[in-house]
């Protein structure tokens, strides 16, 4: 969990990076020395609502230096969802840039067993992307998602759609040959 978690707020902070004016000064760095998690925690309390440049790049230090300890990695959730919020006001929801927001948030949640936060994630990702498919090269890290997504739409009382996305995972354990998921799957329908 921890690397997709480190992975995806390197995403952010490069994003962050990019869009920023920070990236015109001669030496950059993304992360001062001095700089602190209380001190950024402060400056982004103290930020104007509208300042959404600034917030990026502040929240996008403020996610990696929350991956970089685990107890803590838990903390860059809400950071994420905001980054999110913020980036969906300038990108339309079917941009590349906002298809990968969905796909890894999506995987975040998936990989910390949160089914509701996955599934939230995935609908935004199938509405935008015009399809319900998937695409992973690890046929396990697929098959696990497929399964997130199920048991999403178990938990929300969803039964029928649970179903087809269990079926998804029972479709990639027979081409995957992954005989033992199959059964714990089953046990789901």
């Amino acid at each position: 969990m921890r690397k997709k978690v480190f992975l995806f707020c390197f995403l952010i902070v490069f994003l962050n990076f990019f869009f920023s004016q920070e990236h015109q000064t001669e030496n950059p760095s993304l992360i001062e020395q001095n700089e602190s998690v209380e001190s950024l925690e402060k400056e982004l309390k103290e930020l104007p609502e509208t300042d959404y440049e600034r917030k990026l790049v502040v929240m996008g230090k403020l996610m990696i230096l929350y991956g970089q300890n685990e107890a803590d990695a838990i903390k860059a959730i809400p950071l994420l969802e905001e980054t999110i919020s913020i980036m969906e006001m300038f990108f339309e929801p079917s941009s590349e840039i906002m298809l990968s927001l969905y796909q890894n948030t999506m995987d975040a949640f998936a990989a910390m067993q949160d089914n509701k936060k996955a599934l939230l994630y995935f609908e935004k990702y199938a509405q935008a992307n015009g399809s319900d498919e998937i695409s992973k090269e690890n046929p396990k890290e697929l098959l696990s998602l497929y399964s997130v997504i199920g048991m999403g739409y178990y938990e929300s009382g969803k039964y029928d759609t649970a179903i087809k996305y269990f079926q998804k995972s029972l479709a990639v354990c027979e081409s995957a040959g992954a005989g033992a998921e199959a059964a714990r799957i089953y046990s789901n329908i």
